[in-house]
C-alpha cells in the first residue's frame, strides 16, 4: 500500500502544506496520525483515500445538448 505524507501531496495537489494540513482537520482529506501521541502530528494519506479525494473534487462538464438556463441570451 503506498501512502503519502502532506509534504508529498503539496507537489501532487499543488497546494501550499497548511491547505493540506487544513483539509485533513476539516475532514475532507482522509488520513491516520502516526506520531506517538506525545509530539506535533504525523500524518499519511494512503493512495486509496487520495482516489476518493480527488474523485469526490472532480468536476464534470454539464451536457452540452442541454443550454444553461443562467446564461442571459441576447436579441
Amino acid at each position: 500500500m503506498k501512502t503519502y505524507r502532506p509534504q508529498d501531496l503539496t507537489e501532487i495537489l499543488h497546494l501550499r502544506p497548511t491547505q493540506i494540513y487544513r483539509l485533513i482537520q476539516n475532514g475532507e482529506l482522509a488520513a491516520v496520525n502516526v506520531s506517538s501521541g506525545t509530539r506535533r502530528a504525523r500524518y499519511i494519506v494512503t493512495e486509496e483515500e487520495l482516489r476518493d479525494f480527488l474523485q469526490r473534487r472532480t468536476v464534470r462538464k454539464a451536457n452540452p445538448t442541454r443550454p444553461n438556463p443562467y446564461v442571459r441570451r441576447w436579441r
